[in-house]
């Protein structure tokens, strides 16, 4: 089984490396598609026999992470809506109200956001729930008895301290 992992991911690997934006020098700097790589090819089919039906399982679950959506949230605007944009570009108009949102504004927003936002325990269970990784007022309340987080007179938390708990547990470098 060892050397199916390896196998598998060499061809992550490789995959990775290909899929990247830029990876292929055009005008623009984005490439269209990657370049078919014959060596992951030839590793694909050597797993495909070495792991049987399963293959096709662990070569989605692998692809799932691995490729770039088309099109990814970039915010919601002033009027409510949420706005996407294509993956590799940096604005986007809302179809709500038509108004342009760019990257940068988003990412300047979502700091304001999480730095400034004070939330209850439950406040805060409600708010993650659309998060990667869900926080239970009951986890706040252990984090704030442990001395990890600390609450300001009405008990609420910054939700900027409750980010830096959750990638702190994720093992994500700040």
């Amino acid at each position: 089984m060892s050397e199916l992992m390896e196998l598998l991911d060499h061809v992550v690997a490789r995959q990775a490396v290909t899929s990247r934006p830029g990876a292929i020098g055009t005008k623009s700097g984005f490439g269209s598609a990657p370049p078919i790589d014959l060596d992951a090819l030839e590793l694909r089919d050597a797993l495909a026999g070495a792991a049987g039906p399963q293959y096709f399982e662990l070569e989605a679950a692998a692809m799932a992470r691995i490729e770039r959506p088309l099109r990814v949230p970039l915010g919601l605007c002033e009027c409510g809506s949420p706005v996407v944009c294509e993956f590799d570009r940096v604005a986007a108009q809302c179809s709500g109200c038509g108004e342009w949102m760019d990257r940068a504004e988003s990412v300047a927003a979502a700091r304001d956001y999480v730095e400034t936002t004070w939330l209850t325990p439950s406040e805060i269970e409600r708010e993650t729930r659309t998060w990667g990784t869900p926080v239970s007022a009951g986890r706040v309340r252990v984090w704030r008895h442990r001395g990890r987080i600390s609450a300001d007179p009405y008990g609420r938390y910054r939700l900027a301290d409750v980010l830096a708990l959750i990638d702190a547990a994720a093992g994500v470098a700040a």
